[in-house]
């Protein structure tokens, strides 16, 4: 059955599209609220060590990267799910890619950052432990520019659709 995404309800019986959206909102706001918990403690955690003038290794700081990462897609993906709740249509043109750039970007982000922690946990277990020391700015620069090229090839090879429409759609 082809679906008309643009017409009420993307060609959904109401009921099933109302409970699509309700039940990926309500999955969204439990993944905002623990992700800002984590962050919240592992900044604590990160507070106190310094205090103590302690080391602060990647595997403390690797929960805190992820949780930003999720906080972005939650972000992102529930306020696609909420536009279309709302608005009873899914979100068109501009819209929806600068909602698909943002979901992609905190994907990349939980790939970029669990590959980095592979790494080092393959490295630390056949090796000896990693120490990015003063390097460690440097495994955050790298991390990011991965995140932004995920982020923004797909306007390179068209893959988001019209980019002339964002453009239009933030600049109004």
């Amino acid at each position: 059955m082809t679906r008309d995404y643009y017409s009420q309800f993307a060609g959904y019986p109401e009921g099933e599209w109302r409970s699509i959206h309700v039940a990926a909102l309500v999955s969204l706001t439990f993944s905002f609220l623990c992700s800002t918990v984590i962050i919240i403690l592992s900044l604590r955690e990160v507070n106190y060590l310094k205090k103590k003038n302690a080391k602060i290794s990647i595997v403390r700081l690797f929960p805190l990267a992820l949780c930003i990462s999720d906080i972005i897609i939650a972000i992102f993906h529930g306020g696609d799910h909420l536009y279309s709740l709302l608005n009873e249509h899914v979100a068109e043109d501009g819209l929806c890619i600068l909602f698909a750039v943002g979901e992609t970007g905190g994907v990349a982000g939980s790939m970029a950052w669990v590959i980095v922690m592979t790494i080092f946990l393959y490295t630390a277990v056949c090796h000896s432990l990693p120490n990015f020391g003063r390097y460690y700015w440097k495994l955050n620069t790298t991390v990011v520019l991965v995140i932004l090229i995920f982020m923004f090839f797909p306007f390179v090879i068209d893959g988001y659709g019209n980019s002339e429409k964002v453009t239009k759609y933030l600049t109004g």
